[in-house]
């Protein structure tokens, strides 16, 4: 339900099921998108349809309701789109819960195995779609809006589950909290690794924004939404020493506010942006950073359950992560000793203080980028991990033929 050229793990998951059969990806995308056919095996063939009328009210909070808790309103057009193919499909791939209704519809229709695909607890999300610090009477109005609608969104989640096949997970914690949820005992975990490569160190990154050699680089890559603490960082900026430079690459809807706090306290100088970078192109870029931030706040179940595969992409880049104090964070670099753990406060000089010591002690920082690029070369990648998905999927399509 979003542009597949940005989805890393939408690609793999194409490429590994089209090694032993024919996979029909129906994508929404805007007008103009092109898709990289270059990507994918001639076992691939791509249906398109233009981005669904969205139900569009006044309200804005009728729009949040249905926008994101009966999906199907939305993307009820795919149902009927595959249907009129006329293809007999034996495995319906679902690509995170917006996905969902017309998977169980068409799939029901056609007598076909589900398998879905977790991208994070969407559900818990919900609350993203509201003003998180709202006070008084629309404190107590969205408070009871987010309870219904996830209610009706577990409620259909929870009949959907039951008729899948497979369940992919892309944490420890995601599949523990869906297993509770649900209770069934299908899942499995499948984390969002990139391919192993060899990522050459780059300059690329000092040279597009005019820095200094000797400058390091405090990068974030990503989304520019709500709960992953940009505003934080930005402000943090204020306090980094001077040859210490915080650089956000991405799209979102902060990007004007972002911008504006950095103006606003006079860091212009120490806190750079840059557009979205193509996947393929990515790497090189954020090689010439020293350490990739990633604080989620725990705002949800969701946040606090994840594991962005842009750490892993740091680790393999040889960029030392440094992460908010979450389970899924500390299992991946605290006990491999691959990265820096944020235990502190929510004041922007604490976490400035905190980069700068981390940049004072270069020796650890070159002994942890060494044990974080072995991390990934050893297991935290693409080829160690996909062999979750491979096998159950292999084994259901076996059972088909």
């Amino acid at each position: 339900m979003w542009s597949i050229n940005i989805d890393s793990r939408a690609q793999r998951t194409i490429r590994e099921m089209s090694i032993n059969c024919l996979v029909d990806v129906y994508t929404v995308v805007d007008e103009g998108e092109i898709i990289d056919l270059d990507l994918y095996s001639d076992n691939v063939k791509f249906y398109r349809i233009a981005d669904p009328v969205e139900y569009s009210f006044q309200n804005r909070l009728v729009n949040k309701i249905i926008n994101h808790t009966f999906f199907y309103l939305n993307h009820k057009p795919l149902t009927s789109f595959v249907l009129s193919k006329k293809i007999n499909y034996d495995i319906i791939f679902a690509h995170d819960l917006p996905s969902a209704y017309p998977a169980l519809k068409i799939a029901k229709r056609l007598g076909a195995k589900i398998m879905y695909d977790v991208h994070d607890l969407y559900i818990e999300t919900i609350n993203q779609q509201f003003p998180l610090n709202s006070k008084g009477m629309k404190k107590i109005i969205y408070g009871f809006t987010i309870r219904v609608m996830r209610f009706l969104g577990r409620s259909f989640e929870r009949k959907f589950v039951k008729h899948t096949s497979i369940i992919f997970a892309p944490t420890q914690s995601c599949l523990e909290y869906l297993e509770e949820a649900y209770e069934f005992d299908k899942g499995i975990l499948f984390r969002n690794f990139p391919e192993l490569k060899v990522v050459e160190k780059s300059s690329i990154l000092k040279e597009t924004l005019r820095l200094n050699e000797n400058d390091s680089i405090v990068l974030y890559h990503g989304n520019l939404g709500r709960g992953r603490s940009l505003e934080f960082m930005v402000r943090s900026a204020k306090y980094f020493e001077k040859g210490n430079k915080l650089v956000i690459i991405g799209n979102g809807a902060l990007e004007q506010e972002l911008e504006l706090i950095s103006k606003e306290q006079n860091t212009t100088d120490q806190v750079y942006f840059m557009r979205s970078i193509e996947y393929n192109n990515l790497f090189k870029y954020v090689s010439g950073a020293t350490l990739g931030i990633m604080l989620l706040e725990s705002i949800n179940k969701s946040k606090e359950y994840a594991l962005a595969n842009k750490i892993t992409e740091y680790m393999a880049c040889g960029v030392v992560p440094v992460l908010s104090n979450h389970v899924e964070h500390k299992r991946l670099v605290k006990d491999n000793n691959a990265g820096f753990i944020y235990e502190g406060s929510k004041h922007p000089e604490e976490f400035g203080a905190f980069i700068n010591s981390c940049l004072k002690s270069p020796d650890q920082v070159r002994e942890m980028s060494k044990v974080a690029s072995n991390c990934y070369t050893t297991e935290f990648n693409w080829s160690k991990e996909k062999i979750h998905f491979i096998e159950p999927f292999n084994n259901l399509l076996n059972s088909i033929e």
